[in-house]
């Protein structure tokens, strides 16, 4: 089937069944015939701002709705997305604004004056859409502003789509982690993204009465591509409540037996948290509709996956692949011939093999660089040929830049990576970029960043910086004006000099070693104090970045900015190890300021 048809007959399956839920988010539940009336207003806008196919449009939400259904309108009108993270530092977003040269943006309206966007033509402000009551979800009744989104589809007639698409040109452009002076915008065509999510669906067994369950966020490819589109392509519902975080892990688990939820979709983070906070409901997942959990974007540990299977009684695909290759392309599981924990299975509908450094084609058993090669490759990276021709070669076979090895049996086991590339809870990151963000401090003389091993996130992001004067606060503080939360650095080294070879190039195993010592010779200031309460501040100001002198015990989410959903992860994961304690998923939900966590740690025996 061709891959125009793959959408067309997923968008007439769509219309004929309009009260089949679509998406089931915090506002309820969007039925697939709302989310087509909204698509034809969308491309009634679209016209009327004279947008051609091929045409590139900006899009950066963090309303699950808006973006779901704003994507599948571009996809659909054959306009290509530029999704980009709403959280994305002023400097890098007009970096890659300018890099991808939209036609018009869709973006939250609080970011039009940071982008650098108010003044141009074809701009549509998104504002987060109330939740109706019962006549609000009968009638197509989004909002209020005429001039924002979702407001202004009550002024928009319905629009008659595009009868064809062209398999060849861009669906979306996605950025990649890296530095402002070498982005890489994935080009993924049509015909590739269609494709693919075709083979996740065979693959994963998607049938009419399957349930996605999916909150990875939705600026990156694993939440976008494997929630709402792949729930689109197949005509089944998509589960997206809340976003993950520890307090909610027991919901997140009422909510897959409350919606009849067949496949879930991870992050190893994800499982290690639930393995390990919720295993007084091992029974959440053995229900009658539940089939899968699928493993994506990053690495997931042998010990890991047996554990999870034996706790919760469910099978775990393991899926391995690339924002340059949609999602994936090999899996392990859940056939018994693929399903190898400790490995990433076999490729599907692509090709996969091992090459040496002089180009050779390794045997079985033989390490080499992972190389794939199929409709499921990116087309190139925007405006960046040389990279593109890096990457791609002459033959087509995308470097990974993945070390690995095929097995006697054709299952391939990832032994590490060739490329500086830091995988924390999921998130790529790019070392140079965070190095970058540092050295922009006029403070920062030198900076290296590099990732840690650690048993919740994979990968923790650490750097050591040549900078007399500053300390590790300041410094995170300062990161985090510029970079994403999962970005910035968990942990600053200070050094009088970066260890370098001859040549000058710094010595990074030396680095790293350093770091590590630093880890396991923590200093009495940064491991506690001679109270437990002291000691409970000071793992707070180290998992938050920030003086201990600022923080009391009734620091709260509401009171310290620093105290996100990701530092919170740390702040448990942090306590647990300082005092030798397991925090129940009671505790987690009860952990509201540091008061709590000193009642919390008392409670559970810990000592200072």
């Amino acid at each position: 089937m061709a891959t125009p048809d793959r959408l067309a007959e997923a968008w007439l399956r769509a219309e004929r069944a309009p009260r089949r839920t679509f998406l089931a988010d915090r506002l309820g539940e969007l039925g697939y015939g709302r989310a087509c009336a909204r698509v034809r207003r969308m491309a009634g806008l679209f016209r009327r701002w004279g947008l051609r196919p091929g045409d590139r449009v900006l899009l950066a939400s963090r309303e699950d709705r808006s973006t779901a259904v704003l994507f599948l309108a571009l996809l659909r009108c054959g306009l290509t997305a530029v999704l980009l993270d709403p959280d994305t530092g002023p400097d890098r977003a007009r970096r890659l604004i300018a890099l991808s040269g939209p036609e018009a943006c869709l973006v939250e309206r609080g970011l039009i004056e940071a982008w650098g966007l108010a003044g141009r033509e074809r701009v549509l402000a998104l504002v987060p859409e109330a939740a109706g009551g019962f006549l609000d979800r009968l009638r197509e009744r989004p909002g209020t502003d005429p001039d924002a989104y979702p407001g202004c589809l009550a002024g928009l007639a319905p629009e008659t789509l595009p009868e064809h698409l062209d398999p060849q040109a861009d669906a979306y452009v996605m950025f990649t982690s890296g530095t402002l002076s070498d982005p890489k915008g994935v080009r993924i065509t049509h015909r590739g993204l269609w494709d693919h999510l075709g083979t996740l669906g065979r693959v994963y067994g998607l049938q009419a009465d399957s349930v996605l369950f999916n909150n990875l966020i939705l600026s990156h490819a694993d939440g976008i591509n494997q929630g709402p589109l792949l729930a689109f392509l197949h005509g089944v519902p998509v589960v997206r409540p809340f976003p993950f975080q520890l307090q909610t892990m027991e919901a997140m688990l009422d909510a897959v037996y409350r919606h009849r939820v067949s496949h879930l979709i991870a992050v190893p983070t994800m499982l290690a948290l639930l393995e390990r906070h919720c295993t007084g409901r091992r029974d959440a997942l053995r229900t009658r509709d539940f089939r899968l959990v699928v493993s994506c974007g990053g690495p997931l540990e042998e010990d890991l996956w047996r554990r999870f299977e034996a706790t919760f009684g469910v099978p775990v695909l393991n899926l391995y692949g690339l924002t340059e290759t949609v999602n994936g392309g090999l899996f392990a599981g859940p056939e018994a011939a693929t399903r190898r924990p400790g490995t990433v299975g076999r490729p599907v509908d692509c090709e996969a093999r091992i090459v040496a450094q002089d180009g050779r084609i390794c045997a079985a058993g033989e390490p080499g660089e992972i190389q794939l090669r199929g409709s499921l490759v990116m087309a190139g990276y925007l405006n960046a040929p040389e990279a593109t021709a890096r990457a791609l070669g002459a033959e087509g076979w995308l470097r990974t830049g993945d070390l690995g090895l095929r097995e006697a049996d054709g299952c391939y086991r990832v032994l590490g990576r060739i490329k500086a590339l830091i995988i924390r809870g999921g998130f790529n990151v790019h070392p140079e970029e965070v190095s970058e963000a540092l050295l922009a401090h006029p403070g920062v003389l030198e900076a290296v960043t590099f990732g840690l091993p650690d048993p919740v996130w994979g990968e923790q992001v650490a750097s050591a910086v040549v900078a007399p004067g500053l300390d590790e606060a300041s410094l995170a503080a300062f990161a985090r004006t510029r970079l994403e939360g999962q970005k910035v650095p968990s942990r600053i080294l200070f050094l009088d000099t970066l260890p370098r070879g001859r040549s000058g190039k710094v010595i990074l195993e030396a680095v790293r070693a350093q770091a590590e010592a630093a880890l396991r010779q923590a200093s009495p200031g940064e491991r506690g104090g001679a109270t437990l309460e002291a000691a409970v501040l000071a793992e707070a100001a180290r998992c938050f970045r920030v003086p201990v002198a600022i923080l009391d015990l009734g620091s709260s989410p509401r009171s310290r900015p620093e105290w996100d959903s990701m530092t919170h992860l740390e702040l448990v994961a942090g306590l647990e190890a300082r005092f030798g304690i397991a925090l129940s998923p009671g505790d987690i939900l009860g952990l509201e300021t540091l008061g709590d966590a000193v009642r919390i740690a008392a409670e559970r025996g810990a000592a200072p």
